[in-house]
């Protein structure tokens, strides 16, 4: 990860490397789930995580990732020949956040998880 990335981010968690890569493949997909799961947090990857709604073993994160991923999972872009990184919107429609109808705020902090 670039230093001046790493700089900027207010934690960085890094996928240890197993040994059989075979049987962890997708390691880094889990561990992002988790850790935004435990966080309540949005999470920036370009990964579908189609296979991840099904297959993840935790059951309180499978179910936030089945019910939040549209909000929570945001993707981005290298643009190279400017020198420019920018995150692609239109995960989750901006009227779907709010329509005039009361929320439970603490609900919405914590995406489902309480």
């Amino acid at each position: 990860m670039p230093a001046d990335i790493r700089k900027m981010c207010e934690t960085v968690e890094e996928t240890p490397r197993f040994g059989d890569a075979r049987n962890h493949m997708s390691a880094d997909d889990e561990m992002t789930i988790k850790c935004a799961y435990r966080r309540a947090c949005r999470f920036l990857d370009n990964d579908n995580y189609k296979e991840w709604i099904v297959q993840l073993q935790d059951a309180k994160a499978r179910s936030w990732l089945q019910n939040h991923k549209d909000l929570a999972h945001m993707r981005y872009y290298f643009d190279i020949g400017v020198g420019t990184f920018d995150i692609l919107g239109g995960n989750y429609p901006t009227t779907s956040l709010a329509q005039n109808e009361m929320v439970d705020k603490k609900k919405l902090c914590w995406m489902g998880r309480g």
